[in-house]
């Protein structure tokens, strides 16, 4: 059996960081002929969220490394829409999709959950990367509002904070108020 390139599906991935917070957004694209018969459908569009277990109160841990569960269909299932956290993220159209990324060996745990725009009622509407942008702003902001004592990682020291403990950098990624200090102490220390 050969591979036909006018039969593969390209994709494109966007990647950044709001209030700590690191997303994806992809945009997949059809060939005419996978799309025959169908109106819009040249793209569907996904946005997920990743997500330190750490980061999360320990009491929810639980709520997010979900316990796989066994289809009829001889493949691991999670039950994403049980977690009281997961299932009320303003993901659009809900969460559908979950994945561990890290944390099977025993170290730091990180997950992958977030929705696409092929739902029913997105037949029909084109969607563009500032669309998703917005999603993914309101997806992160119910996350905090859902969440009380949610952390942040700070990208020079590694360690986690609230977000009143340092500040969000214009391209979303986060350092704490420790690291700001240290920083202008060792620039201090080289003028003088």
């Amino acid at each position: 059996m050969k591979i036909n390139k006018e039969d593969l599906r390209k994709k494109e991935v966007w990647s950044g960081t709001y209030r700590g917070i690191s997303f994806e957004i992809v945009k997949w694209s059809y060939n005419d002929s996978l799309t025959e018969g169908y109106d819009n459908i040249k793209y569907i569009w996904n946005f997920y969220l990743i997500l330190s277990i750490d980061a999360f109160p320990k009491q929810l841990h639980k709520e997010l490394w979900l316990k796989p569960k066994n289809t009829k269909y001889d493949f691991i299932s999670y039950g994403y829409y049980e977690s009281k956290i997961l299932a009320n993220i303003e993901f659009h159209g809900g969460i559908t999709y979950y994945k561990k990324l890290l944390g099977y060996d025993g170290g730091k745990k990180v997950i992958k959950a977030g929705c696409d725009y092929n739902h029913a009622w997105d037949q029909g509407n084109r969607y563009n990367i500032d669309d998703l942008i917005w999603d993914v702003k309101v997806a992160i902001d119910s996350l905090f509002e859902l969440v009380d004592g949610l952390l942040i990682h700070c990208y020079l020291s590694g360690k986690y904070y609230s977000e009143s403990d340092g500040y969000v950098l214009r391209d979303g990624s986060f350092i704490s108020w420790e690291e700001i200090i240290k920083i202008n102490e060792r620039m201090s220390k080289k003028n003088f």
